[in-house]
Parts: C-alpha cells; structure tokens; sequence
C-alpha cells in the first residue's frame, strides 16, 4: 500500500532553485538582486552621503554619533546656496553651452555614423583608425594646442568654441556619440534605404525619413551623455569662454573662495557658516538639474528600445 508521502523529486527542487533555463530560478534571482543591489549602493551612497550631509549643522557634523540623519534638518545650508550662487544666470549659461553644444555634436555624429554605416568610400579604413585614435587619445594632449588654434582664429571668448568643433566631428567625447550611431545604423536593414531610393529619395532625405526616426535609443543616448559631458566641462568653458559665461560647475568651483569672502568665523562659537554643509549643498543644486533629466529621458529611452525592435540582414 501508497503511504502517502510525496517522492523526493531532483528535478522539481532543481527546477525551484534553478529554474528551466538557469534564469528563473530562486538562486538565481537571489544572487541577481544581491548584485544590482551592491551596484546601487556604490552608486547611490555618494549622493545620499552628500544629501545627508547637506542638511546638518556644524554641530551634527563634527558630532560622531551623528552618521546619516541630523539632529535637526538645517535647511539654512541651502538658503546660503541660493543666494550666493546666482542660479538664474549661472542655470541659464550652462543650459546654453550645454544644451547648443549636445544638439550641434548628435547631429553631425549621426550623420557621420549614418555615412560610415550605409556607403563605402575611398579611405573609409582610414577615417575609422582616426576615430579610435581620437577615442584613445588622452584630451590634455591636445588642450594646449587647441587653445593656441582657437585663439588664432577668434573663438576664445565666444560660445562657437564649443559649437564649431561640434560641428566638424571634434566635439567632446564624439568619438564614441560616432561609433554609437555607427554601430545602431548598421542594424537597419538596407531594404528599407534602396527601397527609399527606387522611389527618388536622395540621401539627407533617407537619413531623416528612415533612419532618424529609427535611431531613437542611439539619439536619446547621445543626448543624455552629451548633456552630461558638456554640463560638467567646467574646466573647458573656464579656458575657451573665459569670463563671458559663467556655468554652473565654474560657479562651483569658485564657490568655496566666493563663501569665505562673504562669511567669517565666528569669534564666540568658533564655527564658520562654510562648512561641508554648505559646499554639500552647493554639489547637490548642481546635479539636481542633471539627475531630472536622466529620470524623464531613461523612460524615453527603455520605451524607444522597445518600439524599434529592428534586426539587421
């Protein structure tokens, strides 16, 4: 007779932990959550750690027994933010640099791609090789002689020594924006370009019919990355544009000698409003800005791939 008791089965405890296919299963999703939850961490902590710190009084920060919240959220670090950073015009310049220089350098790297995808053409291994010794290339080789150039040429001082460069392939990091487009354009398959040009299309036409609005995830990729680049080249916009504009990340570079102009130590408790607050709080106003973006343009970008699901011939 059955007693009743449940086999003792290797493939259902296998499938459990396991899964069908080594993905679905529990020790597998286990070990999945703990590495995106460390890579996280690293990333996250600082921001926390800054955030944290931002709302503290001097207090609460030399005190060890105060790690992560404050005693009492000092919300005075970010008022002396404000009004020492000049965030209208600071925000203003740095969207214009930032904004004028990404749209200039997606535009001429998915045209550059978009050419080195879809034709051949005499030294076309040759325009490659010079792509990836750009890439490689360290960017404080050519800082000096850059700067000689634009000189020469009358662009120090102005916002085309940013634009211009941009335009003719040499923008910041646009090695990679040229190899991203390049790589995306050659999934599309050439049908669609011959069956554009049966029908009398010319090229511009076929790159912005076809394959602008397919390259949705290489565009919106190079548009965060590019903002980001050129949001954060303080130092280049302090050598190239002097004191024409000031962005924010020149501001906050100068904003620590700015503040201990503006504050002293004080006599009686022997603190000073300059603190890690107030320099923490400075770093959070200026990725605030960049941290939005990424958010509203990452959904944007996951539906985009999702949309152009196209595969190459």
């Amino acid at each position: 007779m059955k007693t009743g008791t449940t086999p003792f089965n290797k493939a259902k405890i296998k499938r459990l932990f396991i899964g069908k296919q080594d993905t679905s299963g529990l020790v597998t999703r286990i070990l999945l959550y703990v590495v995106m939850i460390g890579i996280a961490y690293v990333f996250l902590y600082p921001i926390i750690y800054m955030f944290s710190i931002s709302l503290m009084r001097i207090e609460d920060i030399v005190n060890p027994m105060v790690k992560w919240l404050p005693t009492q959220v000092h919300l005075q670090n970010y008022d002396i933010v404000l009004k020492n950073f000049d965030l209208r015009s600071t925000l203003f310049d740095s969207i214009l640099i930032a904004g004028s220089s990404t749209i200039a350098i997606v535009l001429s790297s998915a045209l550059i791609g978009f050419g080195l995808a879809r034709y051949d053409f005499p030294f076309k291994r040759f325009v490659f090789i010079a792509i990836i010794v750009m890439f490689a290339l360290p960017p404080q080789i050519l800082s000096i002689p850059r700067y000689v150039l634009y000189n020469d040429i009358g662009l120090i001082g102005s916002i085309f020594s940013f634009l211009i460069p941009a335009f003719l392939g040499q923008g910041l990091n646009q090695a990679i924006f040229i190899l991203i487009f390049y790589q995306f354009f050659r999934t599309i398959p050439k049908a669609l370009t011959e069956a554009a040009q049966i029908e009398g299309a010319g090229h511009l036409t076929v790159f912005f019919k076809i394959y602008v609005p397919l390259g949705g995830p290489a565009f919106l990729t190079s548009t965060l990355y590019g903002f980001i680049w050129y949001w954060n080249a303080g130092s280049l916009t302090t050598t190239y544009m002097g004191r024409n504009y000031t962005t924010v990340m020149m501001r906050l570079n100068q904003f620590k000698s700015i503040l201990e102009e503006v504050y002293s130590v004080d006599r009686v408790s022997g603190f000073s409003p300059l603190t890690e607050g107030v320099l923490y709080a400075g770093n959070i106003v200026a990725l605030l800005p960049l941290l939005l973006m990424y958010v509203i343009l990452q959904k944007w970008f996951v539906e985009s791939v999702d949309r152009s699901g196209i595969t190459g011939e």
